[in-house]
């Protein structure tokens, strides 16, 4: 919502009657506030997109109150918090605050069905923008080569000029993009991925010195789409076991914490030496999930010549495109490499099915004529 708030460098909601120095929770129970941010980002993107009814929805989710064993709970934080009556623009009594929320829930509800039914809500930025080029290959797992060798070339370069969290944050992502190709997992895997000395965890390496990822069935049953009742484990290529010992023995502990997680935020114990800093790194300390999303980002847009930058979940994208682009029956073996659903794959990349099939066809067609030709 800051969007309301800030344009062109200067604060424009006092006219509102707002003090943008005092923002509070409590204004996402105004409706008429709300309002004046969907109309903001209908002006900025000329429709109104999934972005500003999310934060609705949000809203909404704030004054939630539900029925359970008969009763009505209050789930929602701001209703169950009704000293923020006195933080609205026109405060209210703390024993007017149900009343209010419930109202407010009401017109939200009203809004969004009447944006649903009109058919009003537009996508914003296509999520396949940043990454159209990579998926127009023939391959698109080629950019993870790429990205990785300039990786690798950047270190070799800078590395005796970095400080010790600038190198060793570098070497956690540069695993990860070595691992993404092959294990294509959700980053929240990869977040919660563990490893111990004793290969009880996520990580481990088998009695052959081979190395392995599992995952219980139920270590997915909060992400969307995934098969939820199969575990994963999936062997890990051989070229990858000497990178991943090197990091889990040599690099993962300079980063100064005990837990069993691989790829984490560096400590801000750290001591950094004082040295040139050839490229700004991104902030460390927050979730890691967050953190790990951000780190993609990052570092896309830096070793990706022309790169916006994008999020993980292109990664899954650009893995099922090119093995679904050049094996058209390979929806299954899609499904099974990202952990979904074969629905799911289907519905996402039925796209390819039409133009990629009839590619196929061509080059079956213009073997067959040729040998015919060679025959004859």
């Amino acid at each position: 919502m800051l969007g309301i708030f800030w344009s062109n460098n200067k604060w424009y909601i006092p006219k509102l009657g707002y003090d943008p120095y005092k923002f509070s929770l409590a204004y996402l129970t105004d409706f008429e506030l709300l309002r004046k941010f969907v109309d903001f980002m209908h002006d900025r993107n000329g429709s109104i997109t999934v972005t500003a009814t999310k934060v609705l929805g949000y809203a909404k989710s704030l004054m939630l109150n539900m029925e359970k064993d008969g009763q009505i709970k209050k789930f929602g934080f701001l209703l169950q918090n009704p000293e923020y009556s006195n933080r609205l623009l026109n405060p209210i009594s703390n024993d007017q605050w149900d009343a209010w929320c419930a109202k407010q829930t009401l017109i939200i509800k009203q809004y969004l069905g009447e944006l649903n039914e009109g058919k009003h809500i537009k996508q914003g930025r296509n999520p396949e923008d940043p990454i159209r080029s990579y998926l127009d290959r023939q391959h698109p797992i080629t950019v993870f080569f790429e990205i990785a060798e300039n990786m690798r070339l950047y270190l070799e370069k800078h590395g005796q000029f970095m400080s010790v969290k600038q190198l060793i944050s570098i070497q956690r992502d540069l695993l990860m993009f070595e691992m993404f190709p092959t294990q294509p997992l959700r980053i929240k895997m990869y977040s919660i991925m563990t490893y111990h000395k004793d290969n009880s965890g996520n990580l481990y390496q088998k009695a052959d010195g081979s190395w392995a990822i599992r995952f219980l069935a139920s270590d997915f049953k909060n992400e969307k789409s995934a098969v939820s009742d199969k575990e994963y484990n999936v062997p890990i290529e051989t070229e990858l076991w000497p990178k991943i010992e090197n990091f889990l023995y040599n690099v993962r502990p300079q980063f100064n914490d005990n837990r069993p997680n691989i790829f984490i935020s560096v400590s801000k114990s750290i001591k950094s030496k004082k040295t040139v800093k050839p490229n700004k790194t991104i902030s460390d300390g927050r979730g890691d999930v967050a953190y790990l999303s951000d780190a993609v980002g990052h570092r896309t847009r830096q070793f990706l010549n022309g790169c916006p930058g994008f999020g993980p979940h292109a990664i899954r994208h650009l893995v099922a495109t090119d093995y679904i682009k050049n094996n058209p029956n390979g929806y299954q073996v899609a499904a099974d490499i990202l952990h979904d659903r074969l629905d799911t794959v289907l519905k996402h990349y039925a796209h390819l099915k039409a133009s990629d099939g009839h590619r196929h066809y061509q080059q079956w067609f213009f073997a067959v004529r040729d040998k015919w030709r060679k025959e004859s």
